[in-house]
């Protein structure tokens, strides 16, 4: 029986394309269906586009239910998937809807709402920080005077740490005000700031179990914004971190319902315990996936077509043999992009395995105020994350942006 995959738009930091490529090499037919033809066209090669089917859709005028039935045939088996965080609870209701293999609707609508998920976890052995919402701004500054400096300000939907910013003190709330007044989303946490490096859970689950695949570390931007400018993979802790993070990870993906995919799961590991900061029901962003095959020795994207179109097929047991990390190279300020040199130098670093591009010359550079604006990301291996971190860095510093001045 021909095997289809119908995609729902894709990451543009690449993790779509390498989806599209394990796919293809498993003889499964892509449907691609994207609103963002001028982005496939710029960015996709056109050799992986010769090789599958792209469907421009309108999503103002369909649905991804629409959309999937018109491909449907009954002599084929077709499955139904997104990486992309604004189609996932669409996804997930439609593969509920016709018994295909995603994780429940609840759980994703749970995930992808922090407020929900912080009320789900409240009151369980789920270390999280104290918080409280507020939907509009009187209500903001009603909660101010109840909350202790400093705090994080952050939507109840967002990713990417888009709109997510720490207040330090009094001097700060009109800035986090006027993020507030600038943002599209409709509610906002106010939560306590724990003191803490931030790692994350990566686990996939299916055929009624998590496999719990590694930690990735966090290197952090300047305060008050939270950009990630490093990530390592697989990060080794003390055994009491080790086991607290497996533990708070098994009890949240039980208590969601966690029933397929990948699940990219944040904590800050505070003194006295790792405090959960949000549940991503997905793969992590960037170039995670690509780090996490590195470290493996094996493509995680072939593991999950495999168990899109057969949930036993999860491998037994995954080791890794080494670490790999990425290092993100963002714009030194707003602007368009001139000229951008040191990439061939950047390449021939030692443990450099690959550099990925992301906006080009011509393209805008935005405030790097969360990732979703890189130039590129450098990724690299070494013995340890650390090691494999630093690899990364120093290849990146070849790396130089001239921006046009405004």
């Amino acid at each position: 029986m021909k095997k289809n995959l119908v995609l729902v738009e894709t990451l543009h930091t690449g993790s779509g394309l390498e989806i599209i490529k394990a796919a293809i090499a498993q003889q499964v037919h892509i449907h691609f269906l994207t609103a963002e033809i001028d982005w496939l066209e710029k960015n996709v090669p056109d050799e992986l586009k010769r090789l599958i089917s792209i469907i421009s859709v309108d999503w103002n005028t369909t649905t991804v239910k629409d959309e999937f039935i018109k491909l449907c045939k009954s002599d084929e088996q077709f499955i139904l998937y997104t990486q992309r965080d604004g189609y996932i609870e669409a996804v997930s209701r439609v593969a509920e809807e016709f018994g295909l293999p995603f994780t429940s609707a609840k759980a994703v609508h749970i995930a992808r709402n922090k407020h929900l998920a912080r009320d789900l976890f409240q009151n369980t052995e789920i270390a999280s920080p104290k918080y409280m919402q507020a939907e509009t701004l009187d209500e903001f500054f009603s909660v101010v005077p109840l909350m202790t400096f400093p705090f994080v300000v952050k939507p109840a939907g967002g990713s990417g740490s888009k709109d997510v910013v720490i207040v330090s003190d009094s001097s700060d709330i009109p800035f986090a005000e006027s993020l507030l007044l600038a943002s599209t989303g409709d509610r906002f946490l106010i939560e306590e700031f724990k003191v803490g490096p931030l790692v994350s859970v990566e686990t996939f689950s299916c055929g009624g179990e998590h496999h719990i695949l590694g930690v990735t570390n966090r290197l952090m931007s300047q305060q008050p914004y939270f950009v990630e400018l490093g990530y390592a993979f697989p990060c080794r802790y003390q055994e009491k971190i080790k086991k607290q993070l497996e533990v708070a990870t098994r009890f949240i993906l039980e208590k969601l319902n966690y029933r397929f995919g990948f699940c990219h799961i944040e904590f800050v590991l505070a003194e006295d315990a790792p405090y959960l900061i949000e549940i991503n029901p997905r793969l992590g962003g960037l170039q995670l996936g690509k780090v996490m095959s590195l470290s493996f020795g094996v493509n995680i994207y072939d593991i999950l077509i495999k168990a899109l179109f057969d949930e036993s097929t999860f491998p037994t047991s995954l080791i890794a043999k080494q670490a790999a990390a990425g290092y993100v190279v963002y714009a030194p300020k707003p602007g368009i992009i001139k000229e951008i040199k040191g990439i061939e130098t950047s390449s021939q670093y030692p443990y450099v395995y690959e550099i990925y591009p992301g906006i080009r010359v011509g393209d805008y550079a935005k405030p790097t105020t969360d990732m979703m604006g890189y130039v590129a990301q450098v990724i690299a291996t070494g013995v340890m994350a650390e090691q494999a971190l630093v690899h990364a860095h120093s290849a990146a510093t070849a790396i130089m942006i001239e921006v046009e001045s405004s």
